[in-house]
C-alpha cells in the first residue's frame, strides 16, 4: 500500500505492540502440515515481522513451497517480490507473466494482481478500463484482492475519476474481512482521515497485530494528534527507530523518522541532526522521499547546489511517480529562480510527460501563461486538459479562467458546463460568474444557489458575502451568512465567520452563548491562519497582543505570526515585527534600529501607520536627526495614503509649532476620524475659545466626547468630573475607570474615588481604592490622591491606621494646592492628629481653603473662633457659610443669636435660620427647629410643630430625634395628647440604635 506523501508529512507517536502477534505455534504447525493458507500467510509474518523474525528470505521460501503446491495467491506474492527487487531480481516481465499465467488459470486472486499490473503498466502498457474489468471479476470470485483493488478505484486514491465513496468503502471492508492485510490498513487511515478514531483504532490495532508498517503509522499519526488517545512524542521517537530498524525496504519509515526529529513541537526531543542523519540513512537505500527531505532541508539551509543534487537523484527515480514528479517540480523551481526557464521547463515536462505529476503539469501551464517569451496559451490549455486528465479537480477551473480572460465566453461556458455534469461544485460558481459579467444578476445568483446546494465552496462564500452585507439589493441576513459560510468551509468563510462571532454581529445577549460563540470563533480564527490566510493570521496577532478572545496576553506568539506574514512579503506584519523590536516585547530585545528598518519597509510597501512612527522618530529627534520638516513628509505621506493618525499627526506638529490656525483643519479631520488624541485640543479650543473659534459649550462636550471615544485618556477625565457634578455616577466612574486603563494618572484617582465612595461602582472598595490612589501618585503628584491616602491612613481605611503618615500626605496635598487637603490639615494641626497641636497654624491653612472657597474651611474657622472665646470672628465666619448657602452655616449662626455670641441676641431670626436650615434637608436644622418650637425659643411653645420636626429628622436617621419624639407622647402637653403606644413605638426606634436613654426610657414602661 501507498498512502500520498502529503498525508504522511505528520508527526508520528507510539502505541505499543500490545496485541498478540498472528505467526503463533498454531500457524505454524498448519503451514509444516502442508496447509498453502498458512503458508502464504506465515509468509506474510515473515515479511512484516508479525511472531516471528522480521525474514524476507524466510517468507519467500514459505511463499515457494505453497506455489510449488499450486496456490495462485502464493505466485502472485512471488511476482510482488520482483517487482519490489528486494528477495528476487526486479523483473518486471516476469511479474507480469507470473499474473497473467495464473490468472488465466482462474486464480481470483491472480485476476485481481494482473489488474494491479495494468492499472500501475508494469510489464504492460497502462490500461485502467482492463484493471477495473480484471478487479470486478476477482471481485465476483470472493478475491480480497480484487475488493481492495476495485475499492481503492471507487475511493479515488489513485487519482482517477471513479470516486464512489460509500462503494469504495464497503468493498475496502469486504477485503478485510477477508483477511487481506492492505485493505486492514487502509481502513485505519481511511476512518482517521473521515476522524471516526474509534474505527479508525480498531483497524490500525488488527494491523499492528501483522507487523503492517502502515497501520502502526497511523496509530501513530492518532496519538501524536491527540485522536483517541493521549500523546506520548517520547514514545513516538522510539517507534520511529524501530521502523527504521525493521523496515529498512520502507522508504517512509525513514522520511517519518527524520520528520519527527526534524519538527517535533517539543524543543527537548528536536534533534535536527539525527533528523538528516536518517534521511541520508534512507538516501543511501535509494528512497526519493528522503531525498526530497534532503533537498527541502539543504535548501532551507542555503545550499541551493546540494539541493538540487538530491532532486534531480530523486526526479531520476521510478519507483514512486508521485515523488519522482514532485522531485521534477523542485528542480524546476530552482531553476526558474536561476531565470533558467528553458531548463525549468525540460524538468516539468519530465514530470509531467513521464511521471504523469499533476503538479507538473501544472507549473507547466501557469509558465506558459506568465512567462512573456514563453507564453502559449495552446500549451496551456494542453497541459491544463493533461492535469484534469490525470485528475487534478482544479485544472478546468483554471481553464475556464483562461477561456473567459481570452474572451472566448463559448468555450468558458462550456468548461463550466462540463463541470457541472460531472457534477463538480464549482462549475455552477464559475458559470454564475459568467453570467454576472453578461449583465444577467438573477441567473447568476440562481447558479449561485444551485452551487450552494452542492456545496461548492466558492459559492457558499459568495452567497455568504451577499447576506451578510445586504449585496445585490437584498437585506442583510447575518442568520443566512453563517449558514453559508459554513457550508464554504474556506479559508476566507472561516475568517468571516470567525469575526461574526467574534464581534457577535449574531446580536447574542446571553453571557453564556455569547461566550460559546467567542470559543467557536477563536478556533475557526487559529484553523484559517493555520490555512495561510493573510487576514486571520493578522487578526489572531492581534488577539494574542491584547490578550482580547484569548485567555491572555502572548506577545510571543503574536510576534510568530507577524514574522510569518513579514517573511511572506505582508507589510502589515513588517509593521508589527518593527513595533515588537521597539518595544522590546514578545522575546526581542528592544533594538530601535531594527524597528525603523522595519518600518522602512512598511512605509515603503503603503503602511501608513508605519510612516507616522518614522516620522516619530525624525519629530522627537530619538535615534534619527532631529528633523521636523522630514517628520512633516512622512506624515503628510500617511495623511496622502488614508491613515488618520498621520492626519493627527500633521495638526499636533503644527500645534506644537504654534500655528494653531494651520492645525485646526487636519485635527478636526482627524477628531471625524475617531482620532481621540485630535480630537481633545478641538475640544479644548471650542471650551475656552481659542484657535480662532467663539467659546462654545455644546461643541466642547461634542469634541470632548470624540476624543474619549477616540481614546484619550484627558478627555475621560474630563467627562468623569463633569458627569460626577451632575451626579450620574456610574457614568462617571467608567470614564474614569477608562481613563486609568489608557494611563492617567488623574483617571486612576477619579476612580479611586469612586471606589472609596461607592459612587457608580457596584460596592465600595477601599483596599482597591487605596492602591489605585498609591498608584497614580507614583506617576504624577496627585493632590487628590494625596488627601485621600491622607485621610485613609488617619482612619484605618483600606490600609493600615498611620497617623503620622496621613498626616504628612495631607500636607503634602495642600502644599500641592489641594483644598481640601488644607482643611484637612487643618484639623489634624488642631487636634494633635498626627503632630503636635498648633492652632495658630492650623488657621493658616484653614484661611487658605477659606479664600479658596471652601465652605468646610469657613465653618471649621467660625469653630475654632467659637472655642477660642472669640464670637465675633467665629459669628463673621458663620455669616460667610450662610452667605455661600452652608446649611451648617445656618446652624451656627442660629446658635449664635440664639444665645447672643458675637451677635445681638434675637430667639426670632435663630429660629428663622434653623428652619432655613431644616427646609433645606439639615438634620441639625430639624432638631434644633423642633426644640426651639418645644421651649418656646423665638415663638410660642407648640408640640405639634416640635413633634412635626422631630419625626422629619427621624426619618433623616436622627435616633435623639426619635428618643425626644418618645418623651413627648410619653409626657403629652398642652394642645398635645399623651400616646403610649407612640411613645413605645420611637424609644424602640431609637433604642435599636443603640441610643441608651431610649432603652432607658423603654425599660421604665
Amino acid at each position: 500500500m501507498r498512502i500520498d506523501a502529503r498525508i504522511l508529512l505528520a508527526l508520528l507517536a507510539l502505541l505499543p505492540l500490545a496485541a498478540q502477534a498472528q505467526a503463533d505455534k498454531k500457524l505454524i504447525d498448519k503451514a509444516e502440515k502442508g496447509d498453502t493458507k498458512a503458508m502464504v500467510l506465515l509468509g506474510r509474518c515473515y515479511q512484516n515481522g508479525a511472531g516471528v523474525p522480521l525474514d524476507s528470505a524466510a517468507a519467500l521460501q514459505w511463499f515457494q513451497k505453497a506455489a510449488d503446491l499450486g496456490d495462485g495467491t502464493a505466485w502472485c506474492y512471488i511476482s510482488k517480490l520482483h517487482i519490489e527487487g528486494s528477495a528476487l531480481a526486479k523483473d518486471t516481465a516476469r511479474y507480469f507473466a507470473i499474473r497473467q499465467e495464473w490468472a488465466d488459470k482462474g486464480c481470483p486472486d491472480a485476476i485481481a494482481a494482473l489488474g494491479t499490473a495494468y492499472l500501475c503498466g508494469y510489464g504492460t502498457a497502462p490500461d485502467t478500463a482492463k484493471a477495473i474489468e480484471l478487479f470486478q471479476t476477482a471481485t465476483k470470485k470472493g478475491s480480497a484482492w480484487g475488493c481492495f483493488g476495485l475499492g481503492r478505484m471507487y475511493l479515488g486514491l489513485d487519482g482517477k475519476k471513479y470516486a464512489d465513496e460509500k462503494k469504495g468503502l464497503s468493498l475496502m471492508l469486504k477485503a478485510a474481512k477477508l483477511g487481506d492485510l492492505d485493505a486492514i490498513e487502509m481502513l485505519a487511515d481511511l476512518y482517521r482521515l473521515r476522524k471516526d478514531y474509534k474505527k479508525a483504532w480498531q483497524w490500525a490495532e488488527e494491523g499492528m497485530k501483522w507487523g503492517m508498517p502502515y497501520a502502526t503509522a497511523d496509530a501513530a499519526l492518532m496519538l501524536y494528534f491527540g485522536e483517541g488517545k493521549a500523546t506520548d512524542e517520547a514514545k513516538a521517537q522510539q517507534m520511529m527507530e524501530m521502523l527504521i530498524d525493521k523496515f529498512p525496504h520502507e522508504d517512509f519509515c525513514f522520511e517519518l523518522a527524520g520528520t519527527f526529529f526534524m519538527f517535533t513541537d517539543d524543543p527537548a526531543l528536536r534533534d535536527s541532526a539525527k533528523a538528516a542523519a536518517i534521511w541520508k540513512a534512507g538516501d543511501a537505500f535509494g528512497g526519493p522521499r528522503c531525498q526530497l527531505r534532503l533537498g527541502d532541508e539543504c535548501l532551507r539551509q542555503g545550499l541551493r547546489d546540494e539541493a538540487l543534487g538530491y532532486y534531480a537523484k530523486a526526479a531520476e527515480k521510478e519507483s514512486d511517480d508521485w515523488h519522482n514528479g514532485q522531485a521534477c517540480l523542485n528542480v524546476g523551481e530552482i531553476c526558474l529562480g536561476d531565470a533558467d526557464t528553458a531548463q525549468a521547463i525540460r524538468w516539468l515536462r519530465r514530470g509531467a510527460d513521464k511521471f504523469e505529476a499533476a503538479q507538473c503539469a501544472n507549473r507547466l501551464a501557469s509558465i506558459y501563461y506568465t512567462e512573456g517569451s514563453h507564453y502559449n496559451p495552446a500549451e496551456v490549455e494542453r497541459y491544463l486538459l493533461m492535469s484534469d486528465r490525470l485528475g487534478d479537480t482544479a485544472a478546468l477551473n483554471s481553464l475556464f479562467y483562461l477561456y473567459s480572460e481570452s474572451g472566448n465566453s463559448e468555450k468558458a461556458a462550456h468548461t463550466a458546463q462540463t463541470l457541472i455534469d460531472r457534477k463538480r461544485s464549482p462549475g455552477h460558481y464559475l458559470m454564475s460568474t459568467l453570467l454576472w459579467e453578461q449583465g444577467d444578476t438573477a441567473g447568476s445568483t440562481k447558479e449561485l444557489e444551485a452551487g450552494a446546494k452542492e456545496k461548492c465552496p466558492f459559492a457558499c462564500l459568495l452567497l455568504g458575502k451577499i447576506h451578510q452585507n445586504g449585496a445585490i439589493g437584498g437585506d442583510t441576513n447575518i442568520e443566512k451568512a453563517v449558514g453559508y459560510y459554513r457550508l464554504s468551509n474556506l479559508s476566507e468563510a472561516k475568517y468571516l465567520l470567525a469575526n461574526i462571532y467574534l464581534d457577535n454581529e449574531l446580536g447574542c445577549k446571553k453571557a453564556k452563548e455569547i461566550a460559546k460563540n467567542e470559543a467557536a470563533g477563536l478556533a475557526l480564527l487559529k484553523e484559517a491562519a493555520t490555512e495561510g490566510y493573510i487576514d486571520a493570521i493578522y487578526r489572531l496577532g492581534g488577539c494574542y497582543e491584547t490578550g482580547s478572545h484569548v485567555d491572555s496576553i502572548d506577545h510571543a506568539r503574536a510576534l510568530s505570526l507577524y514574522r510569518l506574514l513579514s517573511d511572506n512579503g505582508v507589510a502589515a506584519g513588517d509593521f508589527k515585527v518593527g513595533l515588537y523590536y521597539e518595544l522590546g516585547d514578545g522575546g526581542l530585545r528592544s533594538d530601535t534600529a531594527e524597528a525603523i528598518r522595519y518600518y522602512e519597509k512598511a512605509a515603503a510597501q503603503g503602511i501608513g501607520m508605519a510612516s507616522c512612527y518614522l516620522g516619530d522618530f525624525y519629530k522627537d529627534g530619538a535615534y534619527l536627526a532631529k528633523d521636523e520638516q522630514r517628520a512633516l513628509e512622512l506624515f503628510t505621506q500617511a495623511h496622502q495614503q488614508g491613515e488618520a493618525a498621520g492626519t493627527a499627526r500633521i495638526g499636533l506638529l503644527r500645534l506644537q509649532q504654534g500655528d494653531t490656525l494651520a492645525a485646526l483643519p487636519y485635527l478636526r479631520l482627524a477628531a471625524a476620524h475617531g482620532i481621540g488624541e485630535a480630537a481633545y485640543p478641538v475640544a479644548t479650543f471650542y471650551e475656552k475659545g481659542l484657535a480662532g473659534l467663539e467659546a462654545n459649550g455644546d461643541s466642547a462636550v461634542a469634541y470632548y466626547l470624540a476624543a474619549y471615544r477616540g481614546g484619550s485618556a484627558p478627555a475621560g477625565v474630563w467627562l468623569g468630573r463633569q458627569l460626577i457634578k451632575e451626579e450620574s455616577y456610574e457614568q462617571a466612574a467608567a470614564c474614569f475607570a477608562t481613563a486609568a486603563q489608557r494611563g492617567s494618572a488623574e483617571g486612576m484617582a477619579g476612580y479611586a474615588v469612586c471606589l472609596k465612595e461607592g459612587l457608580g461602582v457596584a460596592q465600595a472598595d477601599p483596599e482597591e481604592a487605596y492602591r489605585l490612589f498609591e498608584q497614580s501618585v507614583r506617576q504624577e503628584k496627585i493632590g487628590q490622591s494625596y488627601y485621600n491616602m491622607g485621610i485613609a491612613r488617619i482612619n484605618g481605611d483600606g490600609c493600615p491606621e498611620d497617623l503620622n503618615l496621613g498626616r504628612a500626605y495631607l500636607d503634602t496635598a495642600a502644599n500641592l494646592g489641594f483644598t481640601a487637603a488644607m482643611v484637612g490639615l487643618g484639623a489634624c494641626l488642631l487636634d494633635g492628629t498626627g503632630c503636635l497641636a498648633d492652632t495658630a497654624q492650623a488657621i493658616v491653612w484653614l484661611e487658605r481653603a477659606a479664600d479658596n472657597g471652601n465652605i468646610n474651611a469657613v465653618n471649621l474657622l467660625g469653630s475654632v473662633y467659637q472655642e477660642k472665646g472669640d464670637f465675633k470672628n467665629a459669628a463673621l465666619y458663620y455669616e460667610k457659610a450662610v452667605a455661600a448657602g452652608s446649611l451648617r452655616g445656618y446652624c451656627r449662626l442660629a446658635y449664635c443669636y440664639e444665645e447672643g455670641l458675637g451677635v445681638v441676641l434675637n430667639s426670632k431670626k435663630a429660629l428663622d435660620l434653623y428652619t432655613i436650615a431644616a427646609e433645606h434637608g439639615s438634620a441639625e436644622g430639624m432638631m434644633s427647629t423642633a426644640a426651639c418650637y418645644a421651649n418656646g425659643v423665638g415663638t410660642e411653645p407648640d408640640l405639634t410643630a416640635a413633634a412635626k420636626w422631630f419625626e422629619q429628622a427621624a426619618e433623616a436617621g436622627e435616633p435623639k430625634a426619635m428618643y425626644y419624639l418618645g418623651t413627648l407622647y410619653e409626657n403629652g402637653g398642652e394642645g398635645f395628647a399623651a400616646d403610649l403606644k407612640k411613645a413605645k413605638e420611637w424609644y424602640k426606634k431609637a433604642a435599636a440604635l443603640d441610643y441608651t436613654p431610649a432603652a432607658v426610657a423603654l425599660g421604665r414602661l
